[in-house]
């Protein structure tokens, strides 16, 4: 089982890649209920299933990429019962973030946000 220190490790090895510039970019996540998007999508009926949570920047490639980084990264501390918890947290902390501003996001500012919300996640995942 991966331990605190080795996460946090693997936490800090990611936060010098994004404020390096290394971020990079892959297909928009779309899972655990979250959806990251570049425009929202048109409103429709309600159907039987809830929509997801959408997250809408204009990094959509990075945050993916970052999301992906924090699956692989978190590994087996994610499971089913915990992924819905986890990944709405973090769309949840891109949200607010982008909620916050008044001015165009900043990629680095907006992907240091939602991996700090994962590293304050990190010592109540492993103590599971």
């Amino acid at each position: 089982m991966l331990t605190l220190p080795a996460l946090t490790d693997r936490l800090e090895i990611i936060r010098a890649t994004i404020s390096a510039g290394g971020a990079g970019t892959t297909e928009h996540w779309q899972g655990a209920d979250v959806k990251i998007v570049a425009q929202m999508p048109e409103e429709h009926e309600p159907g039987f299933y809830p929509d997801p949570l959408f997250v809408r920047t204009n990094f959509p490639g990075e945050l993916s990429w970052l999301f992906y980084a924090l699956r692989d990264t978190f590994g087996d501390l994610i499971d089913f019962g915990s992924k819905f918890y986890f990944y709405g947290h973090l769309a949840e902390a891109a949200i607010l973030y982008s909620d916050q501003l008044d001015v165009t996001e900043d990629l680095v500012d907006l992907l240091l946000v939602v991996l700090d919300e994962a590293q304050r996640m990190a010592p109540e995942l492993t103590s599971s």
